[in-house]
């Protein structure tokens, strides 16, 4: 409530510590006045622990896709609990990589475009927003950290969210050399 008085717009992201269900309670029950936006910061990796390593990639993929159960569980109960507070779910951090062990077998690529694909899909279900962990890294060549590297390798989607129309009226060398300056700067 302190920081809500200095200033009430100023979003608040609060850390979840891996104890999601125990901070969107706390949230729900912060005392008044809260900022105007306050978001719960969950930060999704699946690449880490040796339960990661054991889990095939294709296993991953679909523990989010599975609703009522595991991680889509979590962020159902979540979602509820902060939109009752008018607050939010992020996923602050996530990205496409995945522990060798889950890899094994499989296609890099493929395995990476599926775990993505149902990331995606739950976060724009459930959550109110999510952040890719690093545009590009150091070295490049990346696929499972740098975004970048995901999009030229299409292991994540050319575009996430809404798309901008273009104009009826719009002329094809407007549009040609927006997309020029576009890719320029990328």
């Amino acid at each position: 409530s302190a920081l809500a008085q200095i200033d009430g717009a100023t979003p608040l992201y609060v850390g979840d510590s891996w104890r999601t269900y125990d901070y969107a309670g706390l949230i729900q029950w912060a005392p008044q006045p809260r900022p105007l936006l306050m978001a719960l910061d969950h930060h999704l990796y699946r690449c880490f622990t040796q339960e990661d390593g054991a889990t095939p990639a294709a296993h991953h993929a679909r523990a989010l896709r599975e609703h009522g159960q595991g991680t889509p569980a979590i962020f159902e109960h979540v979602s509820n609990t902060l939109n009752d507070s008018s607050a939010g779910l992020v996923v602050g951090e996530w990205s496409a990589a995945l522990n060798p062990g889950s890899l094994h077998g499989t296609d890099t690529l493929d395995a990476q475009r599926e775990f993505v694909n149902a990331q995606i899909d739950l976060y724009e279900r459930k959550c109110a927003g999510m952040f890719f962990w690093t545009f590009k890294n150091q070295w490049g060549g990346d696929t499972g950290w740098g975004l970048r590297d995901a999009v030229a390798c299409n292991v994540f989607p050319d575009w996430v969210g809404m798309k901008m129309r273009t104009r009826v009226d719009e002329d094809a060398g407007r549009a040609r050399r927006r997309e020029e300056r576009k890719n320029a700067a990328l």
